[in-house]
């Protein structure tokens, strides 16, 4: 039996088009959200995920808030459903030492403005910046594919744990419980997303395979 070549061609081509291909997010102009941000614009939430990788702007809170019982959060719209790769987190020094990252899938119900419409994803306390340049920020990322954190410029990365392998999900959340107390805000440069695009049956779904 002989197959013709251009059908082959066709095939490749159709196989090709379905290879998953992981991608740095652009989430600029992405529609976001925040418990609540300080009155200058350059403090708004978009200022959090305005230029991937650039500091300059970033997300606060309410200055001078600690947050209360519900704490202080920020979340992004990935614009559909993603297998999340990494999270990176770069942090003012007015960081939350504990909080959690979370993911609200395309199917989830409630609102994404919702702290507990999210599932947890990572789980993190005891990070601790402290004064020193570069203004004390540091840089964190979250491998949810190997379930490694680290913390770039040698800073103790108090325990931070992936909670979920290979999460699949439209909405992120970085949900903070406990403020630096020497500021009493929590502040975010910038949130970096390197993700995927999910294979056929993980659309909508968190891979529970820790």
């Amino acid at each position: 039996m002989k197959i013709s070549t251009t059908l082959v061609i066709g095939l490749l081509a159709v196989v090709m088009a379905n290879v998953s291909q992981a991608d740095i997010l652009d989430l600029v102009g992405a529609p976001d959200g925040a418990s609540t941000s300080y009155a200058p614009a350059a403090l708004f939430p978009a200022n959090a995920h305005d230029d991937s990788g650039v500091l300059g702007t970033r997300w606060s809170c309410d200055l001078g808030r600690l947050p209360g019982s519900g704490g202080e959060w920020i979340w992004v719209d990935l614009g559909q459903d993603y297998e999340l790769n990494t999270v990176a987190i770069a942090w003012q020094i007015s960081h939350a030492p504990t909080y959690t990252v979370r993911l609200l899938p395309e199917s989830g119900t409630g609102s994404q403005a919702n702290p507990a419409s999210y599932t947890v994803i990572g789980t993190a306390s005891g990070l601790d910046i402290t004064e020193g340049p570069p203004r004390g920020d540091a840089y964190e990322t979250w491998n949810f594919a190997t379930g490694v954190v680290t913390v770039q410029g040698g800073m103790p990365p108090g325990s931070a744990v992936v909670d979920i392998l290979h999460p699949v999900g439209r909405y992120l959340m970085i949900h903070g419980t406990v403020a630096n107390t020497s500021w009493g805000n929590i502040s975010i440069w910038e949130i970096d997303v390197d993700a995927t695009e999910p294979t056929v049956g993980q659309t909508g779904m968190l891979f529970y395979s820790k």
